[in-house]
């Protein structure tokens, strides 16, 4: 027999699992309100909104850090990119491998920024010769998995290490 909050469960049958759980708050809800008398529904109600008041003051002075760890490159790149093509207008910014979502939360200029995901398409681009500057940001994996002719089109203009 499977039990709702086994790990089975979650693994063979989710679809079906989960939208037992709405109904049977709600069906726990409706017997509590039939079993408790109305002072004691007004003193828990007093005690939520009281405990209510105290975890957001609590959220208030201790911010939780929410940043995603899963793009942090991509979080800390988008402010510097703006900062580029803030200055230089004329630029075109391309990333390739990056997280969309996080660009788009983070950076200002994203009309300006070209989100390229696969190879092919990023060495068409870099290859392609329309006089038009621009910059591209690259991990030092993907620089390495470039062909020789797409990387002698580029021009190195900062390199950093992962330490």
């Amino acid at each position: 027999m499977l039990m709702p909050g086994s790990p089975e469960a979650w693994i063979r049958i989710p679809d079906f699992i989960l939208p037992m759980y709405p109904a049977a708050s709600l069906l726990a809800g409706m017997a509590l309100d039939e079993i408790l008398k109305e002072p004691i529904k007004l003193k828990i109600a007093a005690a939520l909104k009281h405990i209510l008041v105290v975890v957001s003051i609590v959220m208030l002075c201790l911010p939780i850090k929410i940043q995603s760890k899963r793009f942090i490159e991509t979080v800390r790149l988008a402010p510097v990119i703006d900062q580029v093509l803030k200055q230089l207008p004329e630029y075109e910014f391309m990333v390739y491998n990056q997280d969309s979502a996080a660009l788009l939360f983070y950076s200002q200029e994203l009309k300006r920024v070209k989100n390229i995901r696969d190879q092919a398409s990023l060495e068409e681009a870099l290859v392609l010769s329309d006089n038009r500057p621009r910059f591209c940001y690259l991990s030092e994996e993907d620089l390495a998995r470039l062909s020789p002719s797409a990387r002698q089109s580029c021009q190195i203009i900062l390199w950093c290490r992962k330490v």
